[in-house]
């Protein structure tokens, strides 16, 4: 039995994706995630020479990034990524270690026609995965070969040191996005033990293929015969929503966030701040700490004051600071009801706390639940 530890660069193969569609005339191309560790041992068993099942995946690991401090103009682009990390953990059972960019308040997806003054660089996402291979490889019996899916040139000398620990090392990349030293057919480097894996051969077995089928809507709001037919595939314990209530659901948030005046950034400051706290000062610009910090990290606080007629309120965090948040921000199972003064959460940060300002959080769930 072969082990097998994959090491995905989850950033750079998002942005590889449209290109690998295009050079194949397929625009939309989407990758089965859940498909792919699977796809990929069993090229690595082709090229050992052994049988599929003779090679065990015992990890796959995906690193990435995400953003915070952001406009909520953009608080559905990044809700997704959100769900779409705890889709691989939760569904297809991946490791996933996911690092902060600060955007300072700014826009995660610039406004056409707009140059934005302060566009931030991702951190710690190379190293996370050179340091994870190369600590594992440092393991006895850990894994034998290491299969990473990646296209930066940074990983050269992690790959040449995880050869001399006597480990073997794939790759798999797309072709017309990755370094130069990875195609090279002699391997002048010493970066892997078998032939590229080029993703762009494997397109038919990674496809992500959503077949319509027919759903009941499970939404307050739906109007007419539940069963519909829909592609969406929701995710376990999701319930499912058809496209015409998810968009009055989008609605009536829009209305809600634009009545607490929030789309422009400026969170309401915490009840208990101080009476002469500017309540003009720039909510984006937060604290200059710019540190990636992993998603593994748990934020936790209790629910501080809700306001009365309302549907948004306060949490005070372990760290002593606040954050805002909305009925739109809390995950199932819970709902706005459910909230009460002490109840204890975990949830992420979508806006870190100003000097005078509360940050805002997103994703809350009861303490402990994830």
């Amino acid at each position: 039995m072969i082990k097998v530890m994959i090491f995905i660069d989850g950033s750079w193969l998002y942005r590889s994706t449209p290109a690998l569609g295009a050079r194949n005339g397929r625009p939309d191309y989407r990758i089965d995630y859940g498909k792919l560790p699977k796809v990929l041992a069993g090229e690595v068993a082709k090229a050992v020479g052994l049988p599929v099942l003779d090679v065990d995946v015992v990890r796959t690991t995906l690193f990435a990034s995400k953003p915070v401090n952001f406009q909520l103009k953009d608080e559905d682009l990044v809700a997704k990524q959100t769900s779409f990390f705890n889709m691989l953990a939760e569904d297809y059972h991946y490791e996933t270690e996911i690092y902060d960019i600060n955007f300072r308040g700014g826009r995660v997806k610039p406004e056409f026609g707009k140059d934005e003054a302060f566009r931030p660089t991702e951190k710690c996402v190379d190293v996370a995965l050179a340091s994870s291979m190369l600590y594992f490889a440092a393991i006895p019996y850990s894994y034998d070969i290491a299969l990473t899916v990646i296209g930066d040139r940074d990983y050269l000398p992690a790959l040449r040191m995880v050869r001399r620990l006597g480990r073997r090392v794939a790759i798999a990349t797309v072709d017309d996005n990755c370094a130069r030293e990875y195609k090279d057919p002699v391997d002048r480097q010493g970066l892997r033990d078998f032939d590229v894996i080029f993703l762009g051969n494997l397109l038919d077995e990674l496809e992500l293929v959503y077949e319509p089928q027919w759903q009941k809507c499970e939404s307050d709001l739906h109007e007419g015969e539940s069963l519909v037919l829909d592609s969406y595939r929701p995710r376990k314990g999701e319930r499912f929503f058809c496209d015409v209530c998810r968009r009055k659901f989008r609605e009536q948030k829009d209305l809600a966030m634009e009545e607490a005046g929030l789309y422009e950034g400026s969170y309401p400051v915490s009840p208990d701040a101080d009476a002469n706290g500017d309540m003009n000062a720039d909510p984006g610009l937060g604290r200059e700490d710019d540190d990636a910090q992993p998603m593994g990290q748990i934020y936790s606080g209790v629910v501080k004051h809700l306001v009365e007629g309302k549907t948004y309120g306060f949490l005070a965090a372990e760290d002593g600071e606040d954050y805002f948040f909305h009925a739109t921000d809390l995950a199932r199972p819970l709902v706005w009801n459910d909230m009460r003064i002490g109840m204890r959460l975990d949830f992420d940060v979508k806006k870190r706390p100003s000097e005078d300002r509360a940050g805002a959080a997103f994703n809350l769930r009861l303490h402990g639940s994830m």
